[in-house]
C-alpha cells in the first residue's frame, strides 16, 4: 500500500465500510 492509498483508506473508512474502499480502489 502506498502513503496515498493509506491515508485515502483511513480517510474513506470513517465514511464508508471497508469493502466500498477495495472496491473503489480496484
Amino acid at each position: 500500500m502506498t502513503k496515498v492509498q493509506d491515508l485515502m483508506s483511513k480517510d474513506v473508512k470513517v465514511c464508508t465500510p471497508h469493502e466500498s474502499v477495495t472496491a473503489a480502489a480496484k
